[in-house]
């Protein structure tokens, strides 16, 4: 395997554990009240994590999407029929997770999405990279063609940037006694499901119960927020095929111009994130500003994951120096790790585990972030000098070829 590869590995890692901090309140906080501690954590977060590794692991996803069709190619496989059952392995892992896990699953996003475009990464890299833009774009002028209109209404007042905003939370003993009443009362109690529902579930439902939430918010999820982050997925995935396309992951690293990517993606991104991030804060109440605050948080994100690319790259440009090769070990079993993020901090948070679910705030949310960090950064490197995939890579394998494939690392 090529540096160059390596140093994707690297890049995958980075993302992956990146993702966390964003997905964290999300694990541990009412879905409607996961952002509402608008504390130093929520700010931090906001700045230097919210879409920022989504945006590097979208990218890669287009890159690998590539890299398949040359192997293909090389080694004289069906292409379209190879990819296709990959995906279509994939999304049933993504449905599975979401379900089973977490309902905040982003695999079920990437696999249809990926059986739509991935005909496209043998087209030219230009071509790629324009449509790509495009993709990305829209959401950008949509929030920006509506945010004006709606500035235009009054509002209500928001509150202070620093504060944290009561979002009522409903009946919490009603919210109990339908979580340990008949189905009939929990089914009912789901139409809508509240704050107060969404602890009780998590903090004292059964598993059965737990998994048919999930299921309800993952569904809500898909039509609430995917046809938005949809378009932004897709265009990364054709801009990670152009990129592929380039030859640019052969080439040597111009750590000229490299640095002045990484300048610029900072220069941009840090103070869009900034505006964002005063706006969300000022606003929690606020359609108008808490819109605003979106728009610059998607556009200042693709800045700042470049910038974050960037740095990568240099810190890989002759090689992965050792105290990265932890991280070149998390982007080989990258799938693994995304589910073992989620497995360790339900575990933690729901029911069945130590039902940890809304007892910490933003900034103790952390500390599970950093307990999660260094479980996969000590497992990933001691599986991988054992085997020679992640678990969940060797299944994904296994059946997208419908043979078993190596899991010992062969002898050296």
């Amino acid at each position: 395997m090529s540096e160059r590869v390596r140093s994707l590995d690297v890049l995958r890692g980075v993302a992956l554990l990146g993702i966390l901090p964003a997905n964290i309140p999300y694990f541990g906080l009412p879905a409607a009240l996961g952002r509402v501690d608008r504390g130093f954590a929520y700010h931090a977060t906001r700045l230097f994590f919210d879409y920022k590794f989504i945006t590097i692991f979208s990218l890669l996803f287009g890159v690998g999407i590539a890299l398949q069709r040359r192997s293909a190619e090389r080694s004289g496989r069906s292409f379209g029929w190879t990819m296709t059952r990959r995906l279509l392995v994939l999304w049933i892992f993504g449905i599975a997770h979401a379900v089973l896990l977490w309902y905040g699953d982003i695999v079920s996003y990437y696999a249809p999405l990926g059986l739509l475009l991935f005909w496209a990464s043998g087209a030219r890299p230009r071509r790629l990279a324009i449509a790509g833009s495009i993709l990305i774009a829209i959401p950008i002028v949509g929030m920006g063609t509506v945010a004006p209109l709606i500035s235009l209404r009054p509002d209500r007042p928001p509150a202070s940037w620093l504060s944290a905003t009561e979002v009522p939370r409903g009946d919490a003993a009603a919210a109990r006694r339908a979580v340990h009443g008949s189905d009939r009362e929990f089914l009912e109690a789901l139409q809508p499901p509240g704050p107060e529902l969404e602890r009780a579930v998590f903090r004292e439902g059964s598993y059965g119960r737990v998994t048919i939430f999930r299921a309800v918010l993952w569904i809500g999820g898909l039509f609430e927020w995917g046809w938005y982050i949809g378009w932004r997925i897709a265009g990364l995935f054709l801009l990670g095929m152009a990129l592929a396309g380039t030859g640019w992951l052969s080439a040597p690293v111009d750590r000229g111009r490299v640095l002045r990517v990484a300048a610029i993606g900072m220069a941009v991104g840090l103070p869009l994130h900034v505006g964002s991030s005063f706006l969300a804060g000022t606003a929690p109440v606020s359609t108008a500003r808490d819109l605003w605050a979106e728009l610059l948080l998607y556009a200042g994100s693709l800045a700042s994951a470049a910038a974050y690319v960037a740095l990568v790259g240099l810190a890989t440009a002759g090689g992965v120096p050792r105290v990265l090769r932890p991280l070149e070990a998390i982007g080989r079993t990258a799938f693994s790790n995304y589910l073992l993020q989620s497995l360790l901090c339900t575990l933690f948070f729901y029911s069945y585990g130590l039902a940890r679910f809304d007892t910490l705030d933003s900034l103790d949310l952390w500390l599970v972030v950093a307990a999660v960090w260094a479980v996969q950064l000590v497992v990933s490197p001691l599986w991988l000098s054992a085997f020679a995939a992640g678990p969940v890579e060797w299944l994904w394998r296994t059946l997208t070829y419908w043979r078993f494939q190596p899991i010992r690392r062969p002898a050296p």
